[in-house]
């Protein structure tokens, strides 16, 4: 938190202070310098992004780099080589105005910002100043290829972002593994009679080109275009929070957030208007003759709010019923625009996928973007519908992540066309559905909400909104989150829908 107020300060260049009514403004320039070990954490791409320029360091293992290290460490001190660069820099300072960007170099620039896919304009104003005063560091009057190559790692390295790398390679090995079981598959199916084979393909391609919610073969399908989410309005509860985001207000624990009202319980944040007020009633009591007179009692505390993010769990039908007129397009387009809307509201997502024989986390709670998009994109379909298997995914995530924090709150997306047909152990799948969604329900950290699948012009079974009534969710078409504004109490239930 205090590192954003920086970074915001930093852009606006100008610092502002605000206490009680009075506003005071000076002029503020500086640079933001920091260290970080990467095994300690992550930082978000949109907060290194932040940054101009990087460098990452390793440990050195050479024993005659080691050594020199010890030397210059120890005889620092007595002998100083840095006061000609120091000069150098001084006079680059001043010559680094004049130096000139053509536009063929600028051009340069945007080309290989373009070629490792970077979508932040910041990096281009970065690498823009950092070739500019590396040509002045050096005494060159105009700005060269040379200059350009020698900082450009500088300006990518944090911004390309190993989580995205990570991802790429978990999908390729996926990948890969998807294709040696499908070889492996048809080496089996290839001992059978050809007759046989090729009469089962047929009879499989039309079950998937009409409506057939047991198809086996499994299908990668497109995502199809994102449209405007409206914005998902959740209560407020009476929990104190150490939060941060841009979802839903919440109390909150710091002395940072917006001043809404004064209370009596202490907590070292005097509201000094409220204050005032309490004690004006008794100065004439008190023998007032110059300063006011306050006591204990009249002590009035500052409850404060601020936004907090939520953990949005997507739990996805991939069953064959969803690939019949192709209605996981339809998903995976609702389900890229909720996920770009979690991103500017600051909130992590995560998705579990239910199919043929199971269900499975694709995706651990993340706030990446790019890799929430590429796990969707992959997404398989085909086989049954094991519904109660991924609400068992769901319900075991959402305890893990409580138990880490207990001051999340969890938004619950079931994206299905409710035809639940395979069980994970009794015979009934729907009373494991009911079981486990009962189960879910009484979580009060989870609102709920049920995306309807199920295409206009079918005969409806009304599956769906039944598993709405049960988890006590909010019942949706795919076509709702693109119309209104969605109110939603802590407990599901619908308050208001505005316009």
């Amino acid at each position: 938190d205090i590192l954003s107020i920086l970074f915001e300060t930093q852009s606006r260049g100008i610092n502002i202070v605000q206490r009680e009514g009075l506003e005071f403004f000076e002029e503020s320039r500086f640079i933001v310098i920091a260290t970080m070990n990467p095994e300690e954490g992550v930082l978000s791409y949109h907060f290194l992004d932040r940054f101009g320029l990087s460098v990452y360091m390793s440990s050195i293992k050479d024993k005659r780099l080691r050594k020199e290290i010890i030397k210059k460490a120890l005889f620092c001190n007595l002998i100083r080589k840095d006061d000609a660069i120091k000069e150098r820099i001084k006079k680059a300072i001043v010559f680094k105005d004049s130096v000139i960007v053509s536009e063929e170099m600028r051009s340069y620039m945007e080309e290989l910002l373009l070629k490792d896919r970077i979508i932040s304009h910041r990096a281009d104003v970065s690498l823009f100043y950092a070739s500019r005063a590396y040509a002045a560091y050096l005494g060159d009057e105009t700005v060269k290829k040379a200059h350009i190559d020698r900082v450009y790692p500088l300006v990518i390295l944090h911004r390309k972002g190993k989580a995205q790398n990570r991802a790429s390679e978990e999908i390729e090995q996926q990948e890969k593994n998807r294709e040696n079981s499908y070889k492996e598959q048809k080496n089996k199916e290839s001992k059978t009679d050809e007759n046989k084979k090729t009469s089962r393909n047929i009879s499989t391609k039309k079950n998937i080109e009409n409506v057939s919610g047991n198809a086996d073969i499994e299908r990668i399908f497109p995502v199809g275009s994102p449209f405007k989410i409206r914005r998902l309005i959740f209560e407020k509860d009476r929990i104190f929070r150490n939060v941060s985001g841009k979802r839903t207000n919440t109390k909150t624990k710091k002395r940072t957030g917006r001043y809404v009202r004064h209370i009596l319980k202490e907590n070292n944040d005097i509201a000094i208007d409220a204050t005032i007020r309490a004690s004006a009633l008794y100065q004439k009591r008190r023998g007032r003759a110059g300063r006011l007179i306050i006591k204990d009692e009249d002590l009035r505390f500052k409850q404060r709010e601020k936004k907090m993010s939520h953990l949005f769990l997507f739990v996805v039908d991939g069953s064959g019923s969803m690939a019949a007129q192709k209605r996981i397009i339809e998903a995976k387009a609702a389900i890229q625009s909720l996920l770009m809307d979690c991103y500017q509201r600051r909130d992590r997502v995560s998705m579990i996928l239910f199919r043929k024989d199971g269900a499975e986390v694709v995706l651990p709670p993340t706030s990446s973007l790019e890799v929430a998009s590429q796990k969707l994109k992959e997404l398989p379909t085909g086989g049954a519908t094991p519904l109660s298997a991924g609400l068992l995914e769901a319900y075991k995530l959402i305890k893990q992540s409580i138990l880490k924090d207990k001051e999340l709150r969890v938004v619950l997306f079931v994206i299905t066309d409710g035809r639940a047909n395979k069980a994970i152990k009794c015979a009934s799948a729907w009373d494991e559905v009911k079981d486990i969604a009962c189960g879910i329900s009484s979580i009060p950290q989870v609102e709920s909400i049920v995306v309807d699948t199920e295409p206009e012009g079918f005969v409806s079974m009304g599956l769906s909104k039944e598993l709405a009534r049960l988890l006590e969710a909010r019942y949706l078409k795919i076509e709702e989150l693109k119309q209104e504004i969605m109110m939603f109490s802590h407990n599901q239930s619908l308050l208001q829908v505005q316009s």
